[in-house]
C-alpha cells in the first residue's frame, strides 16, 4: 500500500516436490491459491479472513476433500386433503441418516480424540417450512419474506438450541449466531426435546394475511432439513474461542446440503377420487386398544369403554381382565396420520427385551412390535429403548406409534413435570346445578385462613417464614419436612399441581399431600409410606343415586378436633 504499487495483472509460479517421477508414472500435484477480500476496512482488513480461509483449505486438504455433508434432508410426502395438508417425513436407501444414525467426523476438530467425548456431528433434529413461492433455495430460508419455519422435531437429549460462533474479520470477534431456538416459536408445529416426530398437519397458510386457511386448488411449496450436533461443544473446547488450545471452528450446528427440493402440494376434494372415497378417520385420531396383560398408562389420561366399565360393575369380583380404551385414550400411542392408507384388521402390540432393575422391577422395554393377528407376520417394529419416546410411522398403514417409559410420580418432582400429574376433571350431569363440593385449599398469607385449616393441601408455594413451621399457621412446604432435600412433592418450586389446578379448585388432592394440621395423615407422618405418590393410579370416583352401582364399601373420615 505504501508503495503504490497499483492493482494489474499478477502472474506467479507455483513449485512442488521434491519427488520423483518414474517413466510411464503418473503424479496428481495438488495447489490451493487462497484468496479473500473484507466488505470494508480496506486492504489489511483481507488479512485475518485471508488467514480464516486458509486454514479452512488447510483442514479441507488434510480430510482429503471430504466435504462435510451434514445429515440428508429427508424426504416429504404430502397427503392433499379439504384445505388440509398431512406431511410424513422418511429417509429413503441412499440417505446418510436412515433411522436417524447420521454420523460424521468435523476435520476442523484437531484436539486428540482421547481429550474429547466425541468430535462427530451426529444426527439432532428436523425442520419444515413453507416457502413463498417455487423460486425460493435454501440459501433464502433465514429470509422471512421468503420461507417461515412451520415444523421442527429433534431427538430428546436435553439439548433444545444450538448457537454457532461466527468471526468477525474486521472486528476480530465471534459473534453468536442462534442456529435453533431453545422453544417453538408461536404458530410453529412440533416439540423441542420430546423425540423425533415424523408427520404433522397444516390448515393454515403462513405467507396468508386475514383469513389464513389453506385454499383448495391453490399450490403451497415446501422444503424439508436435516440438522446435525456436536457434541465437542460440551467439552468447552475445541469450541470455547477463549481457551488456549482452541482449534475448532465453534459451530456445533451443521445443516444437511443434500436432498434438498422444493416440494409442491395442492389442497383438494378427495370424494370424487378412487370412485367416489370416503374417509371414516382423521390425522391424529386414535385407535381402539385392549390390554391383553401389563399395567401402567403411559403418561396418558386413560378412559375405559362403556362395555368395559359395565362388565366391571357386573362381575362378582369387580375387575376386568382385559379391558378396552377409547380411542385415542388408552396407554399406547397410535394414531391416525394419513387416513387414506387406514386398512380394517386386528393387531397385537408387544413390548419385548425388558431392563430389570436389582429389585426385580421392570423400569424400561429395549423392543416393540406390531403383529398382524390375521397373518401372524411382523407389521413393524422398533429396536430402541422406550425411555426415548420416538415415533415410528407405519406407511403401510397410515399409522403413527409412539410409546413412551414414564416416571414415577414424587420419585423426582425437580424434573418430572407436574409431579407426574397428568389431568382431573370434575363432570356434574347438571352442570347448573353443581350439587356437591369441597373445602378448597387456600394459598394466602392470611392468619385467618391459615389458622383454621384452609390450606389443607401441601402442594404450593407459601413457605415457612417461622421456627414453629407447621403451626398456627400452615404452610406448604418446609425444610424441616424434607431436611436432605430428597422427599416426595414437598418442593416449593415444582409441586403446585393438586393445589393450583383449576380442575379441582383445590378440593381433592392425594392423601399423601394432605396436611397433618392438629392430626391427619400429614407429609411427615409415618401413615403416609402406605399412599406414596408413586403408587397412585388413575381413578374415576362416582356419586350416583343408582344403588346396583354402587360400591360395597365408603369411607369417610371425619375431623375430631373441636375447633
Amino acid at each position: 500500500v505504501t508503495a503504490g504499487n497499483v492493482p494489474a495483472d499478477r502472474r506467479f509460479l507455483q513449485s512442488a516436490g521434491p519427488f520423483t517421477l518414474e517413466p510411464g508414472a503418473v503424479n496428481t500435484i495438488t495447489t490451493g491459491v487462497v484468496w479473500a477480500r473484507a466488505k470494508s476496512g480496506g486492504q489489511t482488513a483481507s488479512i485475518q479472513l485471508l488467514k480464516i480461509y486458509d486454514r479452512e483449505a488447510q483442514a479441507l486438504f488434510d480430510n482429503n476433500f471430504n466435504i462435510l455433508n451434514g445429515p440428508d434432508a429427508p424426504d416429504l410426502t404430502i397427503r392433499e386433503l379439504d384445505k388440509e395438508l398431512i406431511f410424513t417425513l422418511s429417509n429413503s436407501g441412499i440417505s446418510n441418516n436412515i433411522n436417524e444414525s447420521y454420523r460424521e467426523k468435523d476435520p476442523y476438530i484437531t484436539k486428540p480424540a482421547n481429550l474429547l467425548t466425541d468430535s462427530a456431528y451426529t444426527f439432532q433434529g428436523y425442520l419444515v417450512y413453507q416457502l413463498k413461492d417455487a423460486t425460493v433455495s435454501v440459501t433464502d430460508l433465514d429470509d422471512p419474506d421468503r420461507a417461515r419455519l412451520i415444523f421442527r422435531s429433534d431427538i430428546k437429549d436435553t439439548v433444545t438450541g444450538i448457537v454457532n460462533q461466527y468471526l468477525d474479520p474486521i472486528l476480530g470477534v465471534y459473534t453468536p449466531v442462534e442456529e435453533v431456538q431453545s422453544v417453538l416459536s408461536e404458530g410453529v408445529i412440533g416439540s423441542v426435546d420430546e423425540g423425533v416426530e415424523f408427520s404433522f398437519q397444516i390448515s393454515d397458510d403462513k405467507f396468508a394475511l386475514g383469513n389464513t386457511r389453506l385454499v383448495n386448488h391453490k399450490t403451497y411449496y415446501f422444503m424439508s432439513l436435516a440438522y446435525g450436533y456436536n457434541r465437542a461443544e460440551e467439552n468447552a473446547s475445541p469450541y470455547d474461542v477463549n481457551a488456549a488450545d482452541y482449534d475448532g471452528r465453534n459451530q456445533p450446528y451443521i445443516s444437511g446440503r443434500r436432498n434438498i427440493k422444493v416440494y409442491s402440494a395442492i389442497p383438494h376434494f378427495t370424494e370424487p377420487e378412487n370412485g367416489g372415497m370416503t374417509l371414516n378417520a382423521s390425522y391424529g385420531d386414535g385407535v381402539e386398544l385392549s390390554r391383553l396383560e401389563g399395567q401402567g398408562n403411559g403418561g396418558i389420561a386413560l378412559e375405559l369403554t362403556s362395555e368395559t366399565i359395565n362388565e366391571i360393575l357386573a362381575s362378582e369380583d369387580h375387575r376386568s381382565l382385559y379391558p378396552k380404551y377409547k380411542q385415542g385414550q388408552g396407554p399406547v400411542t397410535i394414531n391416525v396420520v394419513d387416513p387414506v392408507k387406514i386398512p380394517q384388521g386386528d393387531f397385537m402390540f408387544k413390548l419385548m427385551n425388558p431392563s430389570v432393575s436389582n429389585q426385580g422391577v421392570v423400569t424400561s422395554y429395549a423392543r416393540w412390535e406390531l403383529v398382524d393377528n390375521e397373518s401372524g407376520s411382523i407389521v413393524s417394529y422398533a429396536d430402541e429403548d422406550i425411555l426415548f419416546g420416538s415415533e415410528t410411522y407405519i406407511e403401510s398403514l397410515g399409522l403413527n406409534i409412539k410409546v413412551s417409559q414414564t416416571v414415577n410420580p414424587g420419585i423426582d418432582p425437580e424434573n418430572i413435570e407436574n409431579n407426574g400429574f397428568i389431568s382431573g376433571t370434575i363432570e356434574f350431569e347438571d352442570i347448573n346445578d353443581r350439587w356437591l363440593s369441597g373445602v378448597a385449599d387456600r394459598d394466602d398469607d392470611s392468619e385467618f385462613f391459615s389458622l383454621w385449616g384452609f390450606n389443607w393441601i401441601r402442594a404450593g408455594s407459601v413457605a415457612s417464614t417461622t421456627d414453629d413451621p407447621v403451626g398456627p399457621h400452615q404452610i406448604d412446604y418446609s425444610n424441616n419436612d424434607d431436611p436432605n432435600g430428597v422427599f416426595e412433592g414437598a418442593v416449593v418450586q415444582t409441586n403446585l399441581a393438586f393445589g393450583g389446578f383449576e380442575w379441582s379448585g383445590g378440593t381433592w388432592a392425594p392423601y399423601r399431600c394432605a396436611s397433618y394440621f392438629n392430626d391427619g395423615p400429614g407429609i411427615s407422618n409415618s401413615i403416609t409410606n402406605l399412599a406414596k405418590l408413586e403408587d397412585l393410579t388413575s381413578v374415576d370416583i362416582v356419586f350416583t343415586d343408582d344403588k346396583s352401582q354402587w360400591s360395597r364399601v365408603c369411607v369417610v373420615e371425619a375431623q375430631d378436633d373441636p375447633l
